[in-house]
């Protein structure tokens, strides 16, 4: 299988939409869509992200990013998303997209990549663990309602 890997734009977003939906339903049931792809337009520059595409121009994986700031090390990135076809997994797409957001957080200087597992498979622990993370069992995530 032929994957050509590209930084997101707009044109990927309406093909985008249904990954992110499949990706969030399968993870939490009670997943709500809220316009996400409209949403995301209106907020492009909070956010940058890369994009596996196959050879009928399909989109396979992505991984989303955005910036924040972490008190102990700087200016740093974090993976929001990020999602492979189930049948396309463990085939080097992973690897590929995990190393477009590593190379773009050195070449610009930022201090910190950090994402959550939801999926806490030894294969995906193996996976981060083998591109040079560190996994810990610390963090609980909180969010708060806004609206």
């Amino acid at each position: 299988m032929n994957i050509k890997f590209e930084e997101m734009n707009e044109s990927h977003l309406e093909r985008l939409d249904s990954l992110l939906n499949e990706a969030a339903v399968s993870k939490n049931p009670f997943f709500h869509k809220k316009n996400l792809i409209e949403q995301m337009r209106k907020e492009k520059d909070y956010f940058k992200g890369y994009v596996a595409i196959n050879e009928k121009e399909e989109l396979v994986g992505y991984v989303l990013f955005s910036f924040a700031y972490s008190i102990w090390s700087g200016r740093s990135v974090y993976i929001n998303k990020f999602y492979i076809d189930p049948q396309l997994r463990q085939k080097g797409i992973e690897s590929q997209l995990m190393h477009r957001v590593i190379t773009y957080a050195q070449y610009n200087d930022f201090k910190l990549v950090s994402w959550d597992i939801s999926d806490k498979s030894e294969a995906m622990i193996r996976f981060y663990e083998k591109i040079g993370a560190k996994v810990d069992n610390v963090k609980l995530n909180c969010e708060p309602a806004l609206s």
